[in-house]
């Protein structure tokens, strides 16, 4: 099983995360000697301003009144820490809070003038003459500020590290969120378990989810349609091997009894003797079995769908006549009667030969399943603009609901001695089905409690 690595959501987490520091680094790089000189600037601002007073006094006054001046100001203000100095040396004024003198190299050394870029580390030097400075002491409060301008910088970086992790992690999940629903969706496809319709985004995302899910939808039909054909197949296979095996036992047997007669004859046995009686039986048995084959091959050709049917317009009164002529004989010998109300004017769509023998074995099949002095009812209808129902009745038959839909399956006969000494083959029901299917007419065989009803419904033509 391949490792997993890590998902989007950290993949994406960390590069945008990753920028985002690298991008406050920079600024943070490139922005320290600023937040340096400003800092500073402002103290040096602060200590000209505090200083402002003592070096107004002190501009244009000779020495003499320097330390004068210097300790009237210190008295004013007694939190203050400063020394003036002339040259590199002479120390004139110094505050009682500094102590000894300093050491004049290591105080240059350690101070910088107001105006220069770099903060002093001690003390801020202001000159007030081109031989004379004052230096200010940096007091412990500006220290103060300064750690607390630190304390607070580091208070904003803070923030913005935790915004930065919170908005990355934001970004993320708002970008991985539909690509890991997407990608949930497509193992359930893949599955093939069912998938719910992605929800109305209109990006790239959402078009790639609908694009999808489209996909999905047609493979699934596909496979839908794929399964109903194997299915269809499979029904077909099993058809024909009903088909065939009933076909075989449907010859076998005349064939088997036609061959003991000719045997009979050729040993003249008994009876047999009689060779024109036997001749004309085996010819009899011999046509019966000429017209099941004919059926038989019908019933193939319809199967494979190598009849294609000529569409016609067709009088559907004028279809039938020829049929009830053909079926009277029988209908007289059994003493039964047929109705037929067919109006004159209708006209329908499909092909006439095909029809035509479709008719023939419904009405033969009515005749010869109807009572002796029965009646049988052959009546058409319009239903609307498209269709027209033909329906053909027997009264006095009743059949189970099981067996009427083995009726349209070849060679059932539901009395099959009765029906083999009339010379039936049990594909005349099958014929109609095959032939109807091709025709792409619907049809039905109920019982209607006073005998069984079989219908139609035809495409209309216009008279």
């Amino acid at each position: 099983m391949k490792k997993r690595g890590m998902g989007i959501f950290g993949k994406i987490f960390l590069y945008t995360l990753l920028f985002l520091l690298i991008v406050i680094g920079v600024a943070l790089a490139f922005f320290a000697g600023q937040f340096q000189t400003v800092f500073q600037s402002g103290q040096n601002q602060v200590h000209k301003e505090t200083y402002t007073p003592l070096i107004e006094q002190l501009q244009g006054k000779p020495r003499g009144h320097v330390a004068e001046i210097a300790e009237s100001f210190h008295e004013q203000n007694l939190s203050l820490a400063f020394y003036i100095q002339a040259g590199s040396s002479e120390t004139l004024y110094q505050t009682p809070s500094l102590g000894t003198t300093p050491n004049d190299k290591e105080m240059m050394g350690q101070s910088k003038l107001v105006e220069g870029d770099m903060h002093p580390v001690s003390f801020a030097v202001i000159p007030i003459s081109e031989d004379i400075a004052l230096f200010v002491a940096t007091t412990p409060a500006g220290n103060a500020v300064f750690v607390e301008f630190i304390k607070k910088s580091i208070t904003a970086l803070a923030l913005l590290l935790v915004i930065s992790v919170t908005g990355a992690a934001i970004l993320a999940r708002g970008m991985t969120k539909p690509i890991k629903h997407l990608a949930a969706d497509t193992t359930q496809m893949a599955n093939l378990e069912f998938v719910s319709s992605p929800s109305d985004r209109r990006d790239e995302i959402g078009q790639l989810s609908s694009d999808v899910f489209a996909m999905y939808e047609r493979l699934k039909n596909t496979i839908v349609e794929l399964e109903n054909e194997i299915k269809r197949e499979q029904e077909m296979e099993e058809n024909q091997r009903y088909f065939f095996s009933a076909a075989s036992h449907e010859l076998k047997t005349p064939i088997a009894s036609t061959l003991v007669l000719l045997q009979g004859m050729l040993d003249d046995m008994g009876e047999y003797k009689d060779h024109p009686k036997y001749l004309r039986e085996c010819i009899k048995k011999m046509q019966t079995q000429s017209k099941t084959i004919s059926e038989i091959l019908e019933v193939v050709r319809l199967s494979d769908s190598k009849v294609k049917p000529k569409w016609e317009r067709v009088n559907l009164k004028d279809t039938l006549e020829p049929v009830l002529s053909s079926c009277l004989p029988l209908v007289e010998a059994k003493g039964q009667s047929i109705a037929e109300e067919i109006p004159d004017l209708i006209f329908c769509r499909t092909d006439k030969n095909m029809l035509a023998r479709v008719l023939s074995n419904v009405v033969l099949n009515a005749v010869q399943n109807t009572p002796e002095h029965g009646e049988i009812r052959i009546w058409g209808e319009v239903r609307d603009e498209e269709s027209v129902r033909l329906c053909v009745f027997n009264n006095g038959t009743s059949l189970d609901e099981d067996i009427l839909p083995k009726l349209l399956e070849p060679f059932y006969r539901p009395d099959k001695a009765r029906s083999s000494s009339q010379g039936r083959s049990g594909l005349g029901l099958t014929i109609v089905k095959k032939t109807l299917d091709c025709l792409m007419i619907p049809f039905s065989l109920t019982n209607t409690g006073e005998g069984v009803l079989f219908q139609m419904d035809l495409p209309r033509c216009s008279g």
